[in-house]
């Protein structure tokens, strides 16, 4: 199930389900407390994250109600990998606990062991402390969730991500708007003793059960958790019928590289279309496949990649949900295959864009409508939104994100991976 935070006239918010009805006020029997250690890592610590040296450890006076059943397991279970979130061996977001015996008030420290982590010295561990003096605060509902995505939320509230009370490795991940948005009162980092530390108080508000949906959230496999392969026993027909013709590797590959070139430019429309990336593949596009009736100059496109042996595509941007590869035939007028694995999608450019309702509406390059966004005509005017961002950021990260068919890409050419 899908939420989105609808604003109210009065400025405060509230979760809607994927068809704008409102979540339900159903509650848990029983107190219940859902507790959420998060660790946000710098970009270093990520890249050379070993989870296998990472534990993490419960101090507290009422240690033995908030351990869970089954011990504590550390996952990536978000997009984002540079954040670790410890859950439970059957929830991989936190997990909950019957909280009719703690008290209204009480200290908890999540104490995050890194070995041999440090972020300066080889070989050295880095232990991160999270201490947070807790608070439930009930006006009649009995769950209470450490996940700032379900808090109420009125008119001028910071946003979620900047409340949540998570920790961080390093002091200089902590921004302005983390100090704004919470009630920290320590942040220590000490490099010779190898440890940060960082003490708030935290309020949590009982709500509905109902609505406090990041309990069940992320239990599927993100990306970067499943194993990718590149050779298929299904619908491999299916998937080299699904594009009107066939993008040589060696084409894509240089588009790869492109697209890890900074582009900074006034914004204006269709900025992100000038590319060089992008301009590469829309030209290919242009020059090797025949024009129709209703064909409109491409634009930008979005690859979708083959992971597992199964019905689906993943889009090279994360956020974007998954596609069935079946689903895909009646378009291939607007697609290109690339090998056994990569799909590439062509949009027309921004310049044919149509705003029905007053929102932006994607077309491929075939004149077909394909999706409505809530960007208006301003927006796209402007340059403020640009659709072509989502394309080339797809491009710059799919060496890392879809490692399995980058490498089975390189094996079909002549190209050194070192070039890319």
């Amino acid at each position: 199930m899908e939420y989105a935070r609808f604003n109210s006239p009065d400025g405060s918010t509230y979760l809607v389900k994927a068809d704008g009805s409102a979540l339900g006020s159903a509650d848990s029997d029983r107190k219940t407390l859902h507790i959420l250690p998060k660790l946000l890592l710098d970009r270093t610590m990520a890249s050379q994250l070993d989870l296998s040296k990472v534990n993490l450890t419960i101090l507290s006076e009422h240690k033995e109600l908030l351990v869970p059943e089954g011990g504590m397991v550390i996952r990536q279970p978000y997009p984002n990998t540079d954040y670790l979130v410890a859950g439970s061996p059957v929830s991989r977001n936190g997990w909950c606990v019957n909280a009719e015996s703690l008290p209204a008030e009480f200290e908890v420290e999540f104490c995050w062991h890194l070995r041999e982590m440090h972020p300066t010295i080889p070989g050295k561990d880095w232990w991160v402390r999270h201490c947070i003096q807790l608070k439930l605060l009930s006006d009649g509902h009995r769950t209470f969730t450490m996940s700032s995505s379900n808090w109420p939320q009125k008119h001028g509230d910071d946003a979620p991500l900047y409340r949540q009370p998570k920790a961080f490795a390093r002091a200089g991940l902590v921004c302005a708007r983390d100090w704004a948005a919470r009630n920290l009162q320590c942040v220590e980092e000490t490099i010779d003793c190898g440890n940060f530390k960082i003490n708030e108080d935290v309020v949590l508000y009982g709500i509905p059960y109902e609505q406090a949906t990041s309990i069940h959230a992320f239990q599927e496999l993100q990306l970067h958790e499943r194993e990718q392969v590149v050779n298929f026993s299904t619908l491999n027909d299916v998937h080299s019928a699904n594009g009107v013709v066939s993008l040589p590797p060696e084409v894509f590959l240089e588009a790869l590289r492109l697209a890890q070139i900074s582009f900074q430019d006034t914004p204006k429309p269709g900025k992100f279309e000038e590319h060089p990336a992008l301009k590469l593949l829309c030209d290919w596009w242009e020059a090797n496949v025949p024009t129709q009736q209703d064909s409109l100059k491409a634009g930008y496109c979005m690859p979708l990649i083959r992971v597992e042996d199964d019905d689906e595509y993943w889009s090279g941007y994360g956020e974007i949900p998954n596609t069935k590869i079946t689903a895909m035939t009646p378009f291939a007028a607007s697609s290109a295959v690339c090998g056994g694995s990569v799909l590439l999608q062509f949009y027309a450019s921004a310049q044919f864009s149509k705003f029905p309702a007053g929102f932006f509406e994607s077309r491929l390059v075939t004149g077909e409508e394909w999706c409505e966004v809530s960007a208006t005509r301003q927006d796209v005017e402007t340059g403020v939104y640009d659709e072509a961002w989502y394309s080339l950021e797809a491009l710059r990260s799919f060496p890392t994100g879809f490692k399995a068919a980058f490498e089975e890409l390189i094996r079909s050419t002549a190209v050194e991976i070192n070039d890319l």
